[in-house]
């Protein structure tokens, strides 16, 4: 009856504190007074279970909990049949002691259960599924169990003592070198030792997995090296069958080292397969070649969601001297998904030795579709949001322009696909509400566009933040184009490579020769092209044959120029103005951020912002492509526009700083706005001078 009512407080506790409106302490323990001791116990571990993501080391084996040790003055120098030497070790559960066994008279490793004869029977059996899954596999580089026993209520196994520390302390004492051998023998860690220790590792493993048992806690502190460098696994205290349930790992219950285990491990999933030992000892690879594990947070919390989220970094960007086909192997094993990871600690031996004897690999690095599909999938928000945002201001702008430079100028035929740029131009030439309402929809899409991506897709950092916009900005101009293009070229003046009479002017002297006829004669068509013809003297027929068809030639060269010189004058608009209007946008998005002002003040600056740097971005693309063509036609840019042109910039910059330093410093806003306006005044005064000088 005591127990059922110690629950439903314990229940009424939690309830309250999940709702929101969590039971004060004392006025709840007031309440049970004789479930004081039982419900203080219980705030007690609830109060450790808060701390454990804080105060475990990242190195540790989860789970954590709190253990009763036994008083290291109290422990007797022999223990059963063994001479307690030196302790060598001491974990989460057990104490590992240096021992003598004195019947057989040889050195041994002696573990012993932490917490002595306090010991829960969760940790007795935890103690005992290590040592019973150890001594049934006799393997060489599976570290030897000797003894199973129990002395006054002390559980304890005895194992091969590996005096040569383990793999982790080499990995820590020691710089790695990729040459296969070390120049002065400093016994450091080279890539082909990795390997060799490696595969040992992996043959022992997957002999585990062949009797049906998982480690799930690999780790370069649970591999010892011997003096001779040759590898042992040990530390099977989380070992479990492959198939089946265990009873010592409940629903939920995160067991391992966070850097180390799978991501399905971390997730807690109760179907493991032999693909986490696989994961973690590609972990222990990611570490031989950069000396770190792949995944390390501040918290244990922290490393565990990293392992869950994120994708490793490639060796190669830790340490620029790591083999290329090695670091494949490593993030192949690290795969998110264990369908991605090799099918077996074998086939992962097998890919080493193949490395060791220079084969070719199974291996491969991923496609560019691969890179982009795993990126798509990590970041669906960005993936989906930027091209739609950027197909939607292209295709508003291209069709903005349409409407308004050309109403009502296109026929139709009926049966046209949508699919080609004429059904649209006449769908907003002819309808007055597109004339007017595209370029207003326009204008709305470039001020939102980096503000709409900045708060769909919530990046990491002000350069991801950055490079998304870009990425839209490029797509948006792709887009116009498709649009603007055909519009474009066709109203470009024809750039006349070859001087021929237009269709016109041919015309005009075909029906009135007494007027045109002097002008061409003396420039005509046939004068200009006949340099062009053989040096042999053709017949006058054939003459007038070669001279139409060479006409027909200079027409194509001259309209293929015209299409070159509008698309590249389109594209460098284009580029200017979506990527600078862009990045302006995604600026004022960040200050409107940074900013403490209130909401509707925020929003003013940030369309002010974004404002200038809309009006800078088209005065420069318009600028630029203005002195594009008076170099192609050999002339200067006259000095007007140029000092124009510099003062708008300075007096756009000038702003924009000022406004950043507001910001930063937290001026007043009428600070601001009286600077602000100064400086526009100035370049006002003085853009007035210059237009009055140029005339």
């Amino acid at each position: 009856m005591s127990a059922s009512r110690v629950d439903a407080a314990i229940a009424e506790f939690l309830q309250a504190a999940k709702a929101g409106s969590p039971l004060e302490r004392e006025a709840w323990l007031a309440k049970y007074p004789d479930l004081r001791s039982e419900l203080e116990g219980f705030l007690k571990d609830q109060s450790a279970f808060h701390r454990v993501f804080e105060t475990i080391d990242q190195n540790a084996t989860l789970p954590p909990r709190e253990v009763v040790v036994a008083n290291a003055a109290m422990t007797p120098r022999f223990f059963a049949d063994y001479e307690l030497l030196e302790e060598i070790g001491r974990g989460g559960m057990g104490v590992i002691w240096k021992a003598r066994q004195i019947s057989l008279n040889r050195p041994v490793a002696l573990k012993m259960i932490l917490a002595g004869q306090l010991a829960s029977a969760a940790d007795v059996q935890r103690f005992k599924t290590e040592a019973e899954a150890a001594a049934n596999l006799d393997h060489s580089s599976i570290l030897p169990i000797y003894e199973v026993g129990e002395r006054d209520g002390q559980h304890y196994f005895s194992m091969k003592l590996i005096e040569g520390g383990s793999l982790a302390d080499v990995i820590r004492s020691t710089p790695f070198s990729p040459r296969e051998e070390r120049d002065g023998g400093d016994g450091g860690l080279t890539e082909r030792h990795a390997v060799e220790i490696l595969v040992q590792v992996a043959r022992a493993i997957h002999f585990a997995h062949q009797r049906g048992i998982l480690h799930r806690d690999l780790k370069p502190a649970n591999i010892l090296l011997d003096h001779a460098g040759i590898p042992y696994v040990t530390d099977f205290g989380l070992a479990r069958k492959v198939e089946g349930d265990s009873a010592l790992t409940q629903s939920g219950a995160i067991v391992g080292t966070p850097s180390y285990m799978a991501p399905e491990q971390a997730r807690a999933e109760k179907a493991l397969s032999t693909s986490v030992d696989v994961y973690s000892l590609g972990a222990i690879l990611y570490e031989m070649l950069t000396s770190q594990p792949p995944f390390r947070g501040p918290t244990v919390l922290d490393t565990v969601m990293k392992v869950i989220m994120d994708e490793p970094a490639d060796p190669r960007t830790l340490n620029p001297a790591t083999n290329r086909d090695l670091a494949l192997i490593a993030l192949k094993c690290l795969a998110k998904d264990p369908a991605g990871r090799y099918e077996s600690a074998a086939s992962l031996a097998d890919e080493l030795e193949r490395w060791l004897r220079g084969d070719p690999l199974t291996v491969r690095p991923l496609t560019l579709p691969e890179l982009a599909w795993r990126w798509a999938r990590k970041n669906t928000a960005a993936a989906v949001t930027v091209p739609l945002i950027g197909i939607l201001w292209g295709a508003s702008m291209g069709l903005a322009v349409v409407a308004i430079s050309a109403p009502n100028a296109y026929i139709v035929p009926p049966n046209i696909s949508w699919l080609n740029p004429l059904w649209w131009y006449a769908r907003v030439s002819d309808d007055p509400n597109f004339r007017w309402g595209l370029p207003i929809l326009a204008g709305v899409v470039t001020f939102l566009v980096a503000w709409l991506i900045r708060w769909i897709t919530r990046p990491k950092s002000q350069r991801i933040a950055f490079g998304f916009a870009a990425i839209s900005a490029l797509i948006a101009m792709q887009v116009a184009g498709l649009f603007i293009g055909p519009f474009i070229t066709t109203n470009t003046q024809t750039d006349q490579v070859h001087p021929l009479a237009t269709e016109d002017e041919l015309a005009d002297w075909f029906f009135f020769p007494e007027y045109f006829g002097n002008r061409l004669q003396k420039n005509s068509d046939p004068n200009y092209l006949a340099k062009y013809l053989p040096s042999s003297s053709p017949s006058k027929m054939e003459r007038d044959q070669e001279i139409m068809a060479l006409r027909r030639k200079a027409q194509r060269t001259n309209r293929i120029s015209t299409a070159w010189v509008a698309s590249s004058l389109g594209t460098l608009f284009g580029v200017v103005f979506f990527l600078g209007s862009s990045m302006f946008g995604m600026y004022a998005a960040e200050i409107m951020l940074r900013s403490r002002r209130s909401l509707i003040s925020r929003w003013t600056l940030y369309l002010r912002i974004h404002g200038i740097g809309l009006l800078l971005t088209f005065i420069s693309a318009t600028y630029l492509m203005t002195m594009v063509q008076f170099t192609r036609s050999n002339a200067s840019l006259p000095p007007f526009l140029r000092l124009a042109y510099w003062t708008f910039l300075g007096a756009g910059t000038g702003y924009l700083i000022i406004t950043h330093r507001s910001i930063a410093r937290d001026w007043k806003w009428w600070k601001f706005e009286l600077i602000a306006l100064a400086w526009l005044l100035s370049a006002a005064v003085l853009l007035t001078a210059i237009m009055w000088w140029s005339r």
